[in-house]
C-alpha cells in the first residue's frame, strides 16, 4: 500500500508541476520573442491519481478539492470546456438540416448545413498504397440561403455558391434519368492554397 501511495502521489504531483512550470515559463517569456511557446497541460490525470491516493489511504476528504483546484491543466480545460461544447454543437449531427455528398475521381466530399448558420465541408482523397499526397482536409464557415441554394462564406471572401438544379445522367449519350442535385459554382481566380478546398463544378446530392 505504501509503495502504491508513493507512486500515485509522485506521478500526480509531477504532472501538476509540469503543467504549472510550463505555464509559468510561457507567461514569463519576453513579449518581443518571435518564437511560439505552448504550455504542457495534462488535465484530469494528476488530480485523479492524487484523489485515488487520498481515498485508498483514508486521508481527509478536504484534500480532494485541493488536488483538483491546484491543477492548471484541469482548470484550463474547465475554463474552455463550454466554448468547446458550443463550437462542436454548431456542426454536430443534431443541428444538421442538409447533408450533401459527391465525388470526382479519387476525391470525395461531404457538405453539411446546420441550424447554427454554419456549414462543414470534409474532403477526402482515396490514394493507392504508396502514393504520396494529402488525404483529407476540413473547412468550417457560415452560409446564407439564396433563392436557389446557398452561398458559402469562409475566411477570405471567395465567391462560392451551391445551386440547386436538375442533374442529367447520361450513358453512351442517352439520357438515363434526371434527379435533383446541387452544382457548386466558384470564381475562377482563387488563391493557390484553395486547390484542396475547391469544389468547382462538383455535383452534390443528398
Amino acid at each position: 500500500m505504501i509503495g502504491l501511495t508513493i507512486v500515485l502521489v509522485a506521478f500526480g504531483i509531477f504532472i501538476q508541476l509540469l503543467s504549472a512550470l510550463s505555464g509559468l515559463l510561457c507567461w514569463a517569456r519576453p513579449k518581443d520573442c518571435n518564437e511560439n511557446f505552448s504550455p504542457i497541460l495534462v488535465p484530469l490525470f494528476g488530480p485523479l491519481l492524487l484523489t485515488l491516493a487520498i481515498l485508498i489511504n483514508h486521508w481527509p476528504l478536504w484534500l480532494v478539492p485541493i488536488a483538483w483546484l491546484s491543477d492548471l491543466g484541469t482548470l484550463v480545460l474547465l475554463w474552455y470546456f463550454p466554448a468547446i461544447i458550443r463550437q462542436e454543437w454548431k456542426t454536430s449531427r443534431f443541428t444538421c438540416v442538409l447533408r450533401l455528398k459527391g465525388s470526382v475521381e479519387n476525391a470525395q466530399a461531404v457538405l453539411t448545413f446546420h441550424t447554427s448558420g454554419n456549414y462543414l465541408l470534409e474532403k477526402r482523397w482515396v490514394r493507392p498504397k504508396g502514393e504520396e499526397g494529402i488525404v483529407g482536409t476540413g473547412e468550417e464557415g457560415t452560409y446564407t440561403r439564396t433563392e436557389n441554394g446557398f452561398r458559402l462564406n469562409f475566411g477570405r471572401q471567395v465567391d462560392r455558391s451551391v445551386v440547386r438544379e436538375g442533374v442529367a445522367f447520361l450513358i453512351e449519350r442517352k439520357l438515363v434519368r434526371t434527379t435533383e442535385g446541387y452544382l457548386v459554382e466558384e470564381e475562377t481566380d482563387l488563391p493557390e492554397r484553395w486547390a484542396y478546398h475547391t469544389l468547382r463544378n462538383w455535383i452534390l446530392n443528398n
